[in-house]
């Protein structure tokens, strides 16, 4: 996505070779206007070329000419996050969900990270305990504890392209049950 893109022929021995290229509409190929050379370069594919389908077709001085085969254009989309996870007030002893929507990410890897310091460390969020999905879009923490109170999530997302994006952090706010730790005499 945003990268160009070349598609290119070689005519070989072709007596005064003349180009045309195509693009395949329905099922109908259509002439590129302008796009006369032996390659053919787009220069920024979008999400929506995605599956185009192109050809060119050679000419000769002798009159005959020939359709190539034709090349299908793969867009991979860059990493985004749509949604991002927000601030959570539970009471202790409660399931939380943390989760961000990635669009449409091609293979999109997560990792969650937390913070037990306000943001000035972060560490990854292990896959075990009261942890599930930690390499997932959908981070749950089972049986929070009040000690967790103000630790933030985040999530580090990549893909197949550049650039890697972080997600904003969201605060885990833990309320506790109330207790008497000194009866009335």
């Amino acid at each position: 996505e945003g990268e160009a893109a070349t598609f290119s022929v070689d005519a070989g021995l072709t007596t005064g070779p003349s180009y045309q290229w195509q693009i395949l509409n329905g099922s109908l190929w259509e002439d590129i206007i302008g796009e006369n050379n032996s390659s053919l370069v787009i220069p920024s594919v979008t999400s929506a070329m995605n599956g185009n389908n192109y050809r060119i077709i050679v000419s000769s001085t002798c009159g005959s000419s020939v359709n190539s085969g034709p090349v299908t254009l793969t867009v991979y989309e860059k990493p985004e996050i749509l949604s991002q996870p927000v601030d959570t007030i539970v009471c202790a002893g409660a399931i939380v969900k943390f989760s961000i929507d990635p669009g449409v990410t091609t293979g999109p890897v997560y990792q969650w990270q937390m913070s037990a310091d306000s943001g000035m460390s972060w560490t990854n969020v292990p896959s075990a305990g009261n942890y599930s999905g930690s390499t997932g879009p959908i981070l749950t923490i089972y049986s929070v504890d009040s000690v967790m109170n103000g630790y933030r999530f985040k999530v580090l997302l990549s893909g197949i392209c550049s650039p890697d994006l972080e997600s904003d952090y969201a605060t885990l706010t833990v309320n506790t049950s109330p207790v008497i730790t000194l009866h009335p005499e």
